[in-house]
């Protein structure tokens, strides 16, 4: 009797032969072949816009090597839907928030502080001039260079990261710098997660109280934008006004808010980025990692072209001897 000849399949050798092979067992090739699709798309125009270490492997190279450190089926499932649901946003996406930041936000705010008439003949020069008197830095530590070159904001040698001031800087020479010149202080910043570097900013504002202060982050996330009232209620010179507070539905955080009914993806995101954590964290962990979900606790799942904040979870951007981020993140901390 002849012994039947077992054929063996090959392993699948990228993402498109492991989404061949998930769906070949699923029966449903639309949902998950649609999902890489539409991956591959990012790539091509918003994530190969992603500043740090440009030497890495393609991302789609990159999906694939991180989907495989997980054992099960059902896990690297998880992983792949995972980078489906992560909030990128571009340089041209970045620069148009800069714009509406500015227009939508700042300018109001500037025009109810100087109150000004917008019906008198003369309110675009009171604008111009109160928006003049108007001094610009960060929270802490976004591009403001760039943000004030896209908002033609001019006749500022210095813009400072309030965060660092409260630090390392001379409070009394910034008071100076500022007496005479400017009547109104503008801290802007690109992401705000959990609202712990907003609060030590304030420390150094919140002595500033001869100047009014708008704490205006362009994107904030739900634990940043209680921080932000509760500065606001706490500093009657401060004023929080952001551009876009994020939904929960971007962020998987450690625990699922009290009455919060969250999507089902979270749950199993929650679970498995617990249980990959020591494989995350690596054996040597030389950076910060604040736990499973990222600084905060906050879980984010919003990065820019620029960087992976430390609010996202680290099994998306940390490096370790036992583990390769899907977005790796340059860190300041070492």
């Amino acid at each position: 009797m002849k012994k039947r000849k077992v054929i063996t399949k090959d392993k699948p050798s990228n993402i498109n032969e492991l989404v061949s092979e998930w769906t070949e067992k699923s029966g449903n090739p639309l949902e998950l072949h649609g999902t890489l699709d539409l991956l591959i798309v990012m790539r091509d125009h918003l994530y190969s816009q992603y500043q740090p270490f440009p030497e890495q492997p393609d991302y789609i190279d990159r999906l694939y090597a991180w989907v495989n450190q997980v054992a099960s089926t059902s896990d690297k499932k998880t992983l792949f839907k995972l980078a489906a649901w992560l909030l990128f946003v571009g340089s041209e996406e970045m620069h148009s928030l800069y714009r509406s930041s500015y227009a939508d936000v700042v300018t109001r705010w500037v025009i109810d502080d100087a109150k000004i008439d917008i019906t008198a003949s003369d309110a675009n020069d009171e604008i111009r001039l109160a928006l003049r008197k108007t001094f610009f830095g960060s929270i802490a530590g976004m591009d403001i260079g760039s943000y004030c070159r896209r908002n033609g904001i001019q006749g500022q040698t210095f813009r400072p990261d309030f965060r660092e001031q409260s630090e390392i800087g001379d409070l009394k020479a910034l008071r100076n710098y500022l007496t005479g010149t400017f009547d109104r202080i503008v801290a802007v910043e690109d992401f705000v997660g959990s609202g712990e570097q907003m609060e030590k900013a304030t420390e150094c504002l919140s002595q500033l109280a001869e100047f009014p202060v708008l704490l205006s982050p362009i994107l904030v996330a739900t634990e940043g934008f209680t921080v932000g009232l509760d500065l606001q209620t706490i500093n009657s010179h401060v004023s929080f006004r952001p551009l876009f507070p994020l939904p929960r539905v971007n962020a998987v955080p450690g625990s699922s808010p009290p009455g919060y009914s969250e999507p089902p993806l979270n749950k199993r995101v929650r679970k498995l980025l617990t249980k990959v954590w020591p494989q995350t964290e690596g054996t040597s962990p030389t950076q910060p990692l604040y736990g499973p979900f990222g600084c905060g606790g906050v879980g984010s799942l919003v990065l820019t072209y620029l960087n992976c904040p430390d609010n996202v979870p680290p099994a998306i951007h940390h490096k370790s001897d036992t583990w390769e981020p899907l977005f790796r993140r340059a860190s300041r901390e070492i």
